[in-house]
C-alpha cells in the first residue's frame, strides 16, 4: 500500500476509534449516573429494577469501544524492558508480532461475536430481568471489535511499510 494512501486510511480509522472512545466514555458516565440514582432510590426504600443488568449490558460498549481508542493513544501494556537495548529491526519485528497476535485474537472474538449476535437474534434471546433483546449488545461487541481489528490491521500495514522502506533504503 502506498504511504500517502495508508496514512489517509490510518487517519480515518483513528478518527473512528476516537469517536468509539468518546461513546465508551459517555457510556461510563451513564452507568455511573444510573448507579447513583439506584443508590438514592434504595436509600429511600426501593431500588430501581434491572440497574445491574443494564450496567452489565453497557459494559460491553465500554470495553470494546475503548480498545481502538486506547491503541491510538498507545495506552496498551507493553513490556519495553526486553526491547530497550535491541536493534530497531528487532523492535519493529516485535511490534509486528504483537500486532499480529492482537489481530488474530480480536479477529476471532469478532468472528465469534457475529455468530453469537446472529443466534441471539434468531433465538430472540432476552436479558433475564428486563427482557431486553441481547442481540443489539452483541452487535455492538462486533462493531467495537471490528474497529479495533481495523486499527490493528492499519498498524500492521504501517509496520510492514516501515520494514520494506528500510529494506529498499539499504539497496
Amino acid at each position: 500500500m502506498k504511504g500517502a494512501y495508508l496514512q489517509r486510511v490510518k487517519s480515518t480509522i483513528e478518527r473512528i476509534a476516537t469517536i468509539a472512545g468518546v461513546i465508551s466514555g459517555v457510556t461510563i458516565i451513564v452507568m455511573m449516573l444510573l448507579t447513583d440514582v439506584d443508590v438514592i432510590f434504595r436509600k429511600c426504600g426501593s431500588g430501581l429494577t434491572g440497574v445491574t443488568e443494564l450496567n452489565a449490558l453497557m459494559l460491553v460498549v465500554v470495553g470494546f469501544f475503548a480498545f481502538a481508542h486506547c491503541w491510538n493513544r498507545e495506552g496498551h501494556i507493553r513490556i519495553n524492558l526486553f526491547l530497550e537495548r535491541r536493534s530497531p529491526g528487532v523492535k519493529l519485528a516485535s511490534k509486528a508480532l504483537g500486532t499480529l497476535i492482537g489481530l488474530i485474537f480480536f479477529g476471532a472474538i469478532m468472528w465469534g461475536g457475529i455468530g453469537f449476535a446472529f443466534n441471539a437474534y434468531k433465538e430472540q434471546e432476552v436479558s433475564p430481568i428486563l427482557m431486553i433483546p441481547t442481540y443489539p449488545v452483541k452487535i455492538l461487541l462486533v462493531v467495537g471489535c471490528s474497529i479495533f481489528v481495523l486499527r490493528l490491521l492499519v498498524s500492521f500495514m504501517v509496520v510492514l511499510n516501515q520494514k520494506f522502506k528500510g529494506i529498499s533504503n539499504r539497496k
